[in-house]
This record gives C-alpha cells, structure tokens and sequence, in this order.
C-alpha cells in the first residue's frame, strides 16, 4: 500500500484511479491468461504465450498471486477431464511443484523488490 500511495501526490487522485488500475492490473492479466490457456489446448504457440505471460505477471504484478494460481488450476483441471490424466498433478505436494504454484512462489520476489523500494 505504502508503495502504491507515494505513486500519487494527492489522496483524490489516488481515489480516482487505484479502482481503475486495480481491475487492470488485477483482473485483466488472469482472464487474459486464461483464454490463452484454453486456446492453448489446440494451439501450441498460444500455450507457449500463455505460459510466458504466467511467468512474467507472476514475478511482476504483485496483484496476480491467488488469481493466477485459480486460473491455472482451472486450466489443469480443463486439461484433466481432455486428455493425458496421469501426467498431470494429483497430491498437493504436486500442484506445489507445477506452473499453477508459481505465483505464490514468484510473489516473495516481488514482495521483497517492493521492500527495497520502501527501504
């Protein structure tokens, strides 16, 4: 918040355009991920996109930790009931070592890159 805050030099500007970049930035980069996801069951260069995109929104849009983790949860579950089951996760030990875990993984970056600019 702190962070967000010294970004703005009044508390009305703030007030007017924080909802704005919060639905950008917080909602337009998962649902975007998510149908190129889904248009990457049948497209391998939209899977790739989405994939890199993932990794990027995931190491640098502090808002895309829970959103992007149910997104690609979502497309794994998609991809379940598709095709090859057994090469896809099962325990919970699993999903923690697949793509769908890297926003929170990805996030402690971020959070401290976010520190050091308050430092």
């Amino acid at each position: 918040a702190y962070s967000v805050s010294s970004l703005f030099s009044t508390m009305e500007s703030m007030a007017k355009y924080l909802p704005i970049a919060n639905l950008l930035l917080g909602t337009m980069p998962p649902v975007g991920i998510y149908y190129l996801l889904l248009a990457g069951h049948t497209d391998e260069s939209c899977r790739r996109l989405a994939q890199i995109a993932h990794v990027t929104m995931s190491l640098l849009n502090p808002l895309y930790g829970l959103p992007g983790v149910l997104v690609y949860l979502m497309h794994l579950e998609a991809l379940r009931e598709s095709q090859k089951p057994h090469t896809l996760p099962y325990t919970v030990g699993d999903y923690f070592r697949s793509e769908a875990a890297l926003p929170v993984i990805l996030s402690m970056f971020t959070s401290l890159g976010l520190f050091w600019v308050i430092v």
